[in-house]
């Protein structure tokens, strides 16, 4: 069975008697499961079964930040008639394992290859799962989308509508590229109807045309490519899909169908001394983004890039210094969606922003992030390592 993932010993964790507390509130989560060969369960195991019929396990072992939790997968009994190895064990013959692809309060989606699958490529060895924390572990198989549209890990997000965890409804949201380059087909996932739904959208003012236009030395030549998703909330839920190299795509995904609309966002112009990577090969060496809900209204995002040298070389009327447009240094501001509901001119106006001082980003440190999961009363839907804010690294 060469090729398949081994059984991993998951690392140990403190016990109570050393001191860690062994149910936070919130934690940090390494997003790639480990596979277990026996059974293990502890208060936040749940049992759910894929589309084979085939039970699976995922038990969470919890450590207070910046301690890294994980989650444990275990496949009971057999590999599926269908496999490549049917009748052996499941949990020795494990391609993939599961991962968790989002977050937000109490709930996790999970991306489950099927064991010894025949085929990855083909969605019939994929299933997709909900974990919910709160109030009771539970593991709840989603039907998989129509197969002309499919989603990505990377072009998916999941909300809790409530806010508080603990039940109430969801919302699943991904967005994926279509044939024409300025359409985009959004799928949902409502837990209240328990279907998807699939609407092909347009970009209402594709800006980043004007403002980032792709170099003619660029490799990446599409409009959009969307690298990560985040959630910004508020009341309509706003999702962001990001082009790392290029802008923001958001969505008010509980708008009704005939209000659904993209917002573009275009990201910061790349400094002077990085404009010939711009757009060549892949951003996510060189750039990064991510959002840190601190409160149920936090009010805006910002983003900012370290680089050699702060240029300040002009003032404003009120004497405050900026950064010239490209110059090193330049920091951008944007409000976020729940901000921006009035019109579409206020959006873009308040999107495309002014550079404003900031202090020295060569002093700045790349922060890391993990995805979280809500255990109790408190929510993040990401927590950083010494940041507070929603940052845009380059």
């Amino acid at each position: 069975m060469d090729g398949f993932t081994p059984c991993l010993a998951p690392p140990s964790l403190p016990t109570a008697e050393e001191g860690s507390d062994l149910t936070p509130s919130s934690v940090l989560l390494d997003m790639e499961a480990y596979i277990t060969a026996a059974a293990v369960s502890n208060a936040t195991t749940a049992v759910g079964y894929m589309r084979t019929g085939k039970p699976i396990h995922i038990t969470f072992y919890l450590a207070r930040p910046p301690r890294l939790s994980y989650l444990c997968a275990h496949f009971p009994g057999p590999a599926a008639a269908d496999s490549l190895h049917p009748g052996a064990p499941a949990a020795r013959c494990i391609k993939i394992p599961p991962i968790v692809i989002s977050t937000h309060a109490d709930l996790a989606l999970l991306h489950v290859t099927h064991p010894a699958a025949r085929d990855l490529g083909n969605d019939r060895y994929h299933d997709f799962f909900v974990y919910t924390a709160l109030p009771l572990p539970a593991l709840h198989l989603l039907p998989y989308p129509h197969a002309a549209a499919g989603f990505q890990d990377n072009e998916v997000a999941i909300f809790r509508c409530s806010g508080d965890g603990g039940g109430g409804r969801y919302v699943i949201a991904a967005l994926r590229n279509t044939t024409d380059t300025k359409k985009f087909r959004l799928q949902r996932y409502d837990s209240d109807t328990c279907r998807w739904t699939s609407t092909v959208l347009c970009v209402d003012d594709p800006v980043r045309d004007i403002v980032l236009p792709i170099p003619d030395t660029a490799t990446e030549l599409i409009y959009h490519n969307t690298d990560k998703v985040i959630t910004l909330g508020g009341p309509r839920v706003t999702i962001g899909w990001v082009d790392l190299w290029r802008g923001i795509l958001l969505c008010d995904v509980l708008d009704h169908q005939e209000e659904l609309r993209l917002r573009d966002v275009p990201l910061p112009k790349p400094s002077r001394a990085n404009r010939r990577s711009f757009c060549i090969g892949g951003p996510r060496p060189a750039r990064d983004i991510a959002v840190v809900t601190t409160s149920p209204c936090a009010g805006c995002f910002k983003s900012f890039y370290p680089v050699r040298n702060f240029g300040l070389e002009n003032k404003t009327k009120s004497g405050e210094n900026v950064a010239k447009d490209g110059d090193a240094g330049a920091v951008y501001n944007w409000q976020a969606a729940e901000e921006m509901e009035n019109s579409y001119q206020g959006r873009q106006a308040r999107g495309a922003g002014q550079p404003q001082q900031h202090e020295n980003p060569a002093k700045e440190e790349p922060r890391n992030f993990c995805t979280s999961i809500q255990f109790g009363s408190f929510s993040s839907e990401m927590i950083p390592v010494g940041c507070d804010e929603v940052v845009f690294i380059h």
